[in-house]
């Protein structure tokens, strides 16, 4: 409820903000913070955008958690949905809040980021897909945190994939693993792999959502 109301207190003072006190409107100078279309920050909110959801103009992670205030805004916005094609993956009532850290969590190791659990990771708290990674984790990956299995393969949980963004069938080989003699011991499977086509996954924290977010 207290998201609600603070988004619509936001919501009245841009509309002041835009109009005016005499309801003429009136064009903000393009200076940093104040016109409504500008990013200045670049993560993916514009000065409207961030006004709306309470967070900094000039601060791209305003809580300091980790992930982008408009990777929060995302999928928060923008849920993986299951076979139906509609029903959420994740509860309906979890929250990604661009204004608290705890949703985000401890990475461990950052330079070490696959096929890697966090100690942290709760699907109540930082998890909510279940796959084993927190937030902060699935935004330094680009995975998708609203979905278990980013790329779609056989790997039902991203922190077990060796490759969470791109589906790459039974081609995907663990970690320890040389290609060739994975070929030699299975050339059944190595055939059937090799007129596969490569399937990009969907939930990336790239440019990609940024852009969708300027463009909504």
């Amino acid at each position: 409820m207290a998201t609600v109301a603070r988004k619509a207190l936001a919501l009245v003072c841009l509309a002041v903000l835009l109009v005016g006190p005499v309801g003429s409107a009136v064009a903000l100078a393009p200076m940093q913070g104040t016109d409504p279309r500008s990013d200045v920050d670049r993560d993916g909110l514009n000065t409207a955008q961030e006004l709306m959801w309470g967070t900094d103009p000039n601060d791209p992670d305003s809580d300091g958690g980790g992930a982008y205030d408009g990777w929060e805004v995302w999928y928060e916005t923008h849920r993986a949905v299951g076979d139906d094609g509609a029903t959420p993956i994740i509860s309906k009532e979890y929250q990604f809040d661009p204004n608290s850290a705890a949703d985000e969590g401890v990475v461990a190791y950052p330079n070490m980021l696959l096929q890697l659990t966090d100690k942290d990771a709760n699907p109540a708290i930082n998890d909510p897909d279940n796959d084993g990674w927190n937030n902060h984790h699935e935004f330094l990956v680009g995975s998708d945190p609203t979905n278990p299995n980013t790329d779609g393969d056989q790997f039902v949980r991203d922190s077990t994939d060796p490759d969470p963004l791109v589906s790459n069938g039974n081609g995907e080989f663990p970690i320890g693993c040389v290609q060739d003699d994975h070929a030699t011991q299975h050339p059944n499977e190595s055939a059937s792999n090799s007129n596969a086509g490569h399937s990009e996954g969907n939930g990336g924290g790239g440019s990609g959502i940024a852009e969708a977010i300027m463009m909504a």
